[in-house]
């Protein structure tokens, strides 16, 4: 079992130790084996292309698929690999048979590029696309479940509800077992963002009840950039297709991913040696043990030294790897004057700062507006440690002090 933290990082990562990421939630990182895995499918496919692509390729599918269905609780038959969360959901609305009035039913918290997809689909496929606004403060799981109910007897024509498992922004680990049984009352299709959730949290995709669902390996199970999964429910096997059209075969789903055209697969096939790492370094146990108390201390931490406090939501809700700090009152941090359905501007990056946290201190987090205030987002992985947040409280500290 490894020892976390900046030693880890210094064996296993090709991160440049010299500087602090705080970031594992947004890109992720691959440890070097990994990528030295992909490397060498990459050097396998350059080698002899015709042996790699006609006779090699998709027996390395399906045996990849196999070892991550394990992992996230699935029959491997459920799953196919997509490039990310994004394309996966895209791949599930593009493909379902919408008339025109049916509704789609997301959420204030959605995630910025879903919240884009069902836009599009509301303009060309003539959906109504509906929307709970989640309360801020939040005060109880069943604030979000009470609007969720009000919203689904009151427009029972919406087809489809897309639930967060962890939501991005800001982070939060979503009731989504209730959220799928009211989705499930109201005879609604379920298909949960589950961009963050594998590898923060334990999954059994085929018991969870969802009829779709769409999640990255890149964040954090270590798999390289540009590795996900769709898990399809099986009624819906000879339904859903992927964006791209390269091969057609309404039997057999995981054949239409995989003919996706002379395409590299190599992030996928180093999933494998991914999640053997995963496992090695102490498995979901001694991970979520280590990065969990890490992003309470360091949370804790900031809000000390800030003076400020959490984004407000009930105990419950809070997410294993990922906390939001309120930010101290600066121009640094600038507000902006929003209404509660402001969903357009809900949320806003504030990309000034964090180029300047990252130039002047080599510090790279994240620092967003959302209901008008400014916070940071942190993320706990398993090469952090609790000097890298007191880093950047210091930096944050630091510019307060040169404008007084």
């Amino acid at each position: 079992m490894a020892v976390f933290g900046r030693a880890l990082m210094k064996k296993e990562f090709m991160l440049d130790s010299s500087k602090t990421f705080l970031n594992q939630g947004s890109y992720g990182n691959a440890p070097r084996r990994v990528i030295e895995c992909r490397t060498g499918y990459i050097r396998m496919m350059e080698e002899s292309p015709d042996d790699y692509f006609r006779w090699k390729n998709e027996d390395f599918w399906l045996s990849m698929v196999q070892t991550v269905a394990e992992f996230i609780g699935s029959d491997p038959q459920n799953v196919v690999f997509v490039q990310n969360t994004t394309t996966g959901i895209n791949a599930v609305i593009r493909s379902l048979n919408f008339e025109k009035g049916d509704g789609i039913l997301i959420n204030s918290w959605t995630y910025g590029n879903v919240k884009n997809i069902c836009a599009y689909a509301a303009d060309t496929r003539h959906v109504d696309l509906y929307y709970v606004d989640i309360p801020f403060p939040l005060k109880s799981v069943d604030q979000i479940l009470t609007a969720y109910e009000e919203k689904l007897s009151k427009h029972q024509n919406i087809k489809l509800a897309i639930v967060d498992y962890i939501s991005s922004m800001p982070p939060a680990l979503m009731p989504v077992k209730e959220m799928i049984a009211l989705c499930r009352k109201y005879d609604t299709l379920v298909l949960i963002d589950g961009a963050h959730t594998p590898g923060q949290l334990p999954l059994h995709l085929d018991q969870l009840g969802a009829d779709f669902y769409a999640g990255n390996l890149h964040k954090w199970a270590f798999a390289p950039r540009g590795s996900a999964v769709l898990w399809i429910r099986p009624e819906f096997h000879h339904t859903i297709f992927p964006v791209v059209t390269s091969y057609y075969d309404k039997e057999v789903v995981y054949k239409n991913f995989f003919y996706q055209g002379t395409g590299d697969n190599s992030t996928y096939y180093s999933t494998a040696e991914a999640l053997k790492f995963y496992q090695e370094i102490g498995g979901y146990d001694k991970i979520s043990e280590y990065c969990s108390k890490l992003a309470l201390d360091a949370a804790n931490l900031l809000v000390k030294k800030w003076k400020t406090s959490l984004y407000p939501m009930p105990d419950n809700m809070l997410p294993p790897f990922m906390r939001l700090i309120r930010m101290p009152d600066h121009k640094w941090f600038p507000t902006f004057k929003t209404s509660a359905d402001d969903r357009k501007n809900f949320c806003r990056d504030n990309m000034s700062l964090m180029k300047t946290v990252w130039e002047r201190f080599q510090i790279q987090s994240v620092f967003i507006s959302i209901h008008g205030q400014s916070w940071c987002r942190i993320s706990a992985s398993v090469y952090n440690e609790i000097q890298d947040y007191e880093k950047l409280a210091d930096a944050i500290l630091t510019l307060l002090d040169e404008e007084k």
